[in-house]
């Protein structure tokens, strides 16, 4: 199924709201902006036939639709990893991040540490600032 979530619940609140007896996607249409082929592009693993229906009432979709919007709020939003200038300054270098955060006391360096999302992000930037120092010195 290809419809996000904020689409099924924008063309539920539409379908649901409207006080046509027959709704087509025609009518669809022409309330969301979305084009014609799109919709019925969309629909098409609710209903295979909707392309050829042109009529096809967009009412029997509704419980379809609403079964598919609960198996979506199911599934767990990942959260985004941002990093801050606040974490970057903690370190100044690149080579003090590894040695802060990778190493045993002693400065030898862990080889069984795992690297995380957010460690990776922070390596970069601060990669692409050492980067953006060398150039300056150029």
């Amino acid at each position: 199924m290809s419809i996000s979530k904020t689409n099924v619940k924008k063309y539920l609140k539409i379908i649901t709201e409207t006080k046509k007896k027959v709704f087509t996607c025609d009518d669809l249409s022409k309330i969301s902006g979305i084009k014609v082929e799109v919709l019925r592009n969309e629909f098409l693993d609710f209903y295979p036939l909707i392309g050829l229906e042109i009529n096809y009432d967009l009412h029997s979709l509704v419980p379809a639709l609403e079964t598919y919007l609960t198996k979506l709020e199911k599934v767990p939003v990942k959260k985004r990893v941002v990093v801050r200038n606040k974490t970057l300054k903690k370190y100044k270098t690149f080579v003090d991040y590894i040695y802060k955060k990778m190493t045993f006391s002693g400065g030898m360096l862990d080889s069984g540490y795992v690297l995380s999302i957010e460690d990776v992000k922070i390596l970069k930037k601060l990669l692409n600032n050492e980067e953006k120092k060398l150039n300056k010195k150029k």
